[in-house]
């Protein structure tokens, strides 16, 4: 393995990660990311951690072979379970639904002290994940929209040490998108249009308590995305 070939995704996640980092890879899989960030100079030392022990010796094969295996650690354990916050200052996690990268990070309270960076990449549920962080003391410092395989990702940025309120549109469609708005935003935010679209209309259908107090808070999240997409000259 001469070269360390990554996706659009996570080439989008390995971008954001500031040189001479001390990393920690969470639920690295065969090690690509480490990989990466160790050979291209983005890190200095990178701790690999994944739950299953099969994909780990697949990152120690990979590490072997590109000659990193000694700026490597290797550790079996679930998220930052077994990661103390004296270990990195750069946490990513990529490749995970929102609502399992945001348990990880409550399971993992020194994340919030402003002296890490958080890179983190949600497969899903996304908007679960902001409202994580808008409610547990992380400002979202960055965000991008990275097409691969047909599908459109967000990769958020952010740090511990205060948040600002956001409106429930934010929720869906980071507020640091507004920056930088581009082709994969703008397909994106059409993208959350037609799914808080879909969702609304399932919410007001239904009988249920629960769900007509959601829909109220999707109509909200609709009318300020449709403000966004007028804005934008959409």
């Amino acid at each position: 393995m001469d070269a360390v070939r990554l996706s659009a995704r996570l080439s989008a996640v390995v971008g954001h990660v500031p040189f001479g980092a001390m990393a920690a890879d969470v639920g690295c899989d065969h090690g690509l990311v480490s990989a990466h960030l160790l050979r291209s100079g983005r890190a200095e030392r990178v701790i690999a951690s994944d739950l299953r022990k099969k994909p780990l010796a697949k990152a120690a094969e990979n590490f072997k072979k590109l000659g990193i295996a000694g700026r490597a650690e290797l550790r079996l354990c679930d998220g930052l379970d077994g990661i103390s916050k004296e270990e990195c200052d750069t946490v990513i996690v990529a490749g995970m639904g929102g609502d399992t990268i945001a348990d990880l990070l409550a399971r993992a309270p020194w994340t919030a002290d402003g002296a890490h960076l958080l890179i983190l990449q949600p497969m899903t549920a996304a908007e679960r994940l902001r409202a994580f962080l808008s409610e547990n003391g992380y400002a979202e410092l960055d965000e991008t929209v990275v097409l691969d395989g047909g599908r459109l990702y967000a990769v958020v940025v952010a740090r511990g040490g205060g948040c600002e309120p956001r409106g429930q549109e934010y929720l869906y469609f980071g507020r640091p998108l507004l920056r930088h708005f581009g082709e994969n935003e703008r397909a994106y935010l059409r993208q959350q249009i037609t799914r808080l679209r879909r969702a609304l209309a399932g919410a007001e259908a239904s009988s249920k308590p629960a769900d007509r107090a959601r829909a109220e808070k999707l109509r909200e999240a609709l009318g300020g995305l449709l403000e966004i997409e007028k804005e934008m000259g959409l």
